[in-house]
């Protein structure tokens, strides 16, 4: 009899051991195949430098270009330039899927229309460390959002001179506040050197809503993201005691 008892829990065991092999076999079988079809889980070490896209003799940068999904309108496809020199910090803000990689030294355009392309900057000597064409929708009055609403413009927040001394270009330094239209035309900086955006929502399909921080002080921003003129910039008054 205890033999038997004995005998099951073995039985049970190796069923046991069996089962969560053949878990760990489908799981590993999935996940290679979703990389398969995935590319951009893959490793940052294991991505491909591309070389004609900058110039750079020496082999010093290490150019590669990664789709970061921050962008979405129809008509264009915006690919991030980033170089893989480890002079760069990464970049630190959330994404609508896994992002690896340094922050952008330039913005390649590219018309899915006629399937030309351009690039944002003429060079490489600023840092991007974050572009995008979604807000945050103001439901009251006007209950606008990006599906009721194309985005007609993209904001950005550009690098383009060291302000921390440090002697590098790198999320440590004070950005600028730029918007361009969805081709990238007409990049136009609003705000030199800003701390940190708190907010930025949609007023009507032609202004945005800033709320953000400059040297320790808050600011309300609005904006003609059509014309790109500044309608009105207020300091945030104090709380009185």
């Amino acid at each position: 009899m205890e033999e038997n008892k004995i005998f099951r829990w073995i039985w049970r065991i190796s069923n046991l051991a069996v089962l969560v092999a053949m878990i760990a076999f489908f799981y590993l079988f999935y996940i290679n195949e979703i990389k398969k079809k995935k590319p951009y889980l893959e490793e940052p070490s294991l991505r491909e430098v591309i070389t004609s896209v900058a110039e750079d003799p020496k082999g010093l940068e290490k150019w590669v270009l990664q789709d970061t999904y921050a962008v979405r309108v129809k008509e264009y496809t915006f690919l991030s330039l980033v170089s893989k020199n480890g002079e760069v910090q990464e970049m630190h803000y959330s994404a609508p899927r896994p992002y690896y990689g340094n922050s952008a030294k330039n913005i390649l355009v590219i018309n899915t229309k006629d399937n030309s392309s351009s690039w944002l900057f003429k060079g490489n000597n600023q840092l991007i460390l974050r572009y995008s064409s979604e807000v945050a929708p103001n439901r009251i009055p006007y209950q606008v959002s990006m599906k009721e609403t194309p985005p007609e413009f993209i904001y950005y927040q550009v690098v383009d001179h060291d302000t921390n001394g440090d002697k590098i270009l790198s999320q440590d330094d004070k950005p600028n506040f730029a918007i361009s239209d969805i081709s990238g035309k007409n990049y136009k900086e609003i705000i030199k050197e800003i701390d940190r955006i708190i907010t930025i929502k949609m007023i009507d399909s032609d202004t945005i809503l800033l709320v953000y921080q400059k040297e320790g002080k808050g600011y309300t921003m609005k904006l003609d993201i059509k014309h790109q003129k500044v309608l009105s910039d207020e300091v945030i008054p104090k709380v009185s005691k």
